[in-house]
């Protein structure tokens, strides 16, 4: 039982609210919570809760490292954590100040996250080993960080990339990992799209009656 989770953003009377939803690769949506404010610890807190009064353990996590997951995996202790790859390097991309439309111009950083991105892709403990040496050697030796705010961001990457890795570590068993929150994305792309035609969400009272409506309808 692979679990990919993620939280977005609704707003209700115009009041901002977080659906948390819990994504099983296999099954589909198997739980959400809605709660005001942003997204945060007590909210997916709330959504492993309900999943464990049903029973439910899943055997991996995939998330893209949102606000409070950390500490709700290890308050829940769940041990295999996969973090998104796609988030990985737009987070990479955006500590670096890589602006989309001119993303080579800046010759250093392009080079730093393009061996960042090669780095994710391996599919091999070797190759992947392999890709870090030339990771370190472009990032320590040939085109180095700039400033405290460019190397912090380069440790932070590094710091997370076993998290990245957790597919690889189990990858002989029998759980395909995937290595981005896509599933999810996936689902809420059509989620959006079945909110929109009911014009937003006006009123709190009715908000969950609409919201488990439209989750009915997509499974």
């Amino acid at each position: 039982m692979i679990l990919v989770i993620d939280a977005k953003v609704i707003f209700i009377s115009g009041v901002k609210y977080c659906e948390y939803l819990a994504f099983d690769t296999d099954i589909g949506l198997i739980q959400r919570h809605l709660r005001k404010g942003s997204e945060c610890t007590y909210g997916y807190r709330k959504l492993f809760e309900d999943l464990q009064q049903e029973k439910y353990t899943p055997l991996a996590v995939v998330s893209d490292g949102g606000t409070g997951i950390y500490s709700t995996l290890k308050y829940h202790e769940t041990q295999e954590h996969q973090r998104c790859h796609v988030h990985l390097l737009r987070d990479l991309k955006t500590g670096l100040r890589m602006s989309p439309r001119r993303m080579r111009k800046d010759k250093r950083k392009w080079y730093i996250y393009a061996y960042a991105k090669l780095l994710l892709d391996s599919r091999s403990e070797d190759q992947k080993e392999l890709r870090y040496q030339h990771f370190q050697r472009v990032v320590l030796k040939m085109w180095q960080p700039h400033g405290d705010g460019e190397k912090n961001v380069i440790k932070s990457f590094v710091r997370i990339l076993p998290k990245a890795f957790t597919f690889m570590k189990i990858k002989n068993m029998y759980l395909n990992i995937p290595t981005t929150t896509n599933p999810v994305e996936g689902y809420i792309s059509h989620f959006n799209a079945r909110l929109k035609t009911t014009r937003g969400l006006k009123s709190s009272a009715n908000a969950e009656l609409l919201l488990n409506a439209i989750h009915l309808s997509l499974r």
